[in-house]
């Protein structure tokens, strides 16, 4: 029930076996996506930490090390290269 996140008895006694299978990868699924959301937060807080030979940080801004405006127009690009 934790796993699947549904606390309704009667939702759990209507569900078949194919179903219950088939929610079960899905939650399995859900959980890689958030362990490797983890693991990449872990190698972007490296990257941040990161320094020259000389000890001044590779990423002077934020801005430097995360482009979000930048990243955002690739976004909006992306849709319309897709024709959406």
């Amino acid at each position: 029930m934790r796993t699947l996140g549904i606390d309704d008895f009667l939702t759990i006694n209507r569900m078949t076996i194919p179903e219950f299978e088939l929610r079960m990868k899905a939650a399995e699924l859900k959980q890689l996506d958030r362990i490797h959301e983890l693991h990449i937060l872990a190698w972007a807080i490296n990257q941040a930490r990161a320094t020259k030979r000389n000890g001044r940080p590779v990423f002077r801004t934020f801005r430097s090390f995360f482009d979000f405006e930048k990243q955002e127009k690739k976004f909006w690009n992306m849709g319309r290269s897709r024709n959406c």
